[in-house]
């Protein structure tokens, strides 16, 4: 059965970096994403994208993954064109549309590089214009490109060495699956769990030791995708419950998210238990120091992870098979 929250009134929305992990407005925050590839396209489009986001804010979630160029996934494609002259002019007015329903967005700038902008210059442009039309949007975060070690995803070298600086807090990017990330890594450090055994586990715990690596926030911003991938709400659960205590969290990813369309029902339910999970966890928690209770590791639990603060108190997170 579908049940969702209400939507309540959404203040300005504010992120920003402490330690290893995110705040909005200043107090812990952890990302409760979901795969949203096609949203800019639709907007641009002049689709009323309304249903989307009211779904997707009465589950929970918090954060959106917009791609800002592919054809792949993006039905019809994205990605500056003269079918929209005011591509860059729009991603202001796009983030505060979706902030006025209590989302950050994250934009991924680079998917289908050497297909669809092979040439240096184009790509820099690109990047520099995006950065631009950004600049003082406080609810965004900016990953440069997608699984940059997949060829056709491949971008100019020199891009990583242009680390945003005015004010955006950037990623440059991910790799695939289980990968390290690319380097150099800017604000905060972004990990792949899709398609691996024990993703659930691992969608936190794997972000967290890239997190602990170079000492900034670590994102596990593409998981095993639903429903085709995995239908099982537990691992749903866990491992959103695992990024929210381990890492900065963890996206929901899902087909239908790919084409930002609503939830079938498999999809849903997944989603509310991924939401669920994350809300679990006490965020004061986030600061303590890392355990691994492998005593409480038996048939029914996969790992046992706990963070555990200098007063005692500690909370656990119990991974499912």
């Amino acid at each position: 059965m579908r049940t969702l929250r209400k939507i309540g009134t959404v203040t300005a929305l504010k992120l920003g970096i402490s330690g290893q992990f995110f705040t909005l407005n200043g107090a812990p925050w952890t990302a409760i994403e979901s795969s949203e590839f096609s949203l800019y396209k639709r907007y641009l489009d002049g689709e009323d994208i309304r249903p989307v986001l009211q779904e997707r804010a009465a589950i929970g979630f918090n954060l959106l993954r917009v791609w800002l160029l592919n054809t792949s996934v993006v039905p019809g494609g994205i990605g500056p064109s003269a079918d929209y002259p005011e591509f860059y002019q729009r991603l202001p007015d796009f983030a505060a549309y979706c902030g006025s329903y209590g989302f950050c967005v994250e934009f991924t700038a680079f998917t289908q590089t050497q297909t669809l902008m092979p040439n240096v210059d184009d790509q820099r442009d690109h990047w520099y214009r995006t950065q631009d039309a950004l600049a003082g949007v406080p609810n965004v975060l900016l990953e440069l490109v997608n699984e940059a070690d997949q060829h056709d995803n491949r971008t100019d070298p020199h891009l990583l060495k242009e680390r945003p600086v005015n004010g955006i807090i950037a990623s440059s990017g991910s790799n695939g699956a289980d990968s390290p990330p690319p380097t150099p890594v800017w604000d905060y450090v972004l990990y792949h769990s899709n398609g691996l055994s024990e993703w659930q586990r691992k969608t936190g715990h794997n972000a967290m030791e890239w997190g602990d690596v170079y000492k900034c926030p670590a994102m596990a911003n593409e998981t095993t995708r639903y429903p085709d991938q995995d239908a099982s709400e537990i691992h749903a659960e866990d491992a959103a419950e695992g990024a929210a205590l381990l890492c900065a969290g963890a996206c929901y990813h899902s087909t239908s998210g790919k084409f930002s369309r609503l939830f079938d029902d498999v999809e849903f339910e997944a989603a509310v238990a991924w939401v669920h999970g994350a809300e679990s966890v006490p965020l004061e928690f986030q600061q303590g120091r890392y355990l691994h209770r492998s005593e409480l590791e038996d048939a029914q639990y996969l790992r046992a992870y706990e963070r555990r603060l200098p007063d005692g108190r500690g909370h656990v997170v119990l991974i499912r098979y």
